[in-house]
C-alpha cells in the first residue's frame, strides 16, 4: 500500500492533523492505525 503519510491512533489529534494535512495537501495518501474497534473511544480527559 502506498502512503504519504501515517497516523497513528485515530483519537482527536491524528483527526485534527489528518484534516489540516488533507486540506494543506489534498493529493496525499494517508493511513490511520488504530487499535480500537472504533475512531474516538478513549477520550483525552480521562
Amino acid at each position: 500500500m502506498e502512503t504519504d503519510v501515517i497516523l497513528i491512533g485515530a483519537g482527536i489529534m491524528s483527526a485534527t492533523l489528518g484534516t489540516i494535512l488533507k486540506e494543506l495537501a489534498p493529493d496525499w495518501k494517508i493511513t490511520v492505525f488504530e487499535k480500537l474497534d472504533k475512531a474516538g473511544e478513549e477520550s483525552s480527559n480521562e
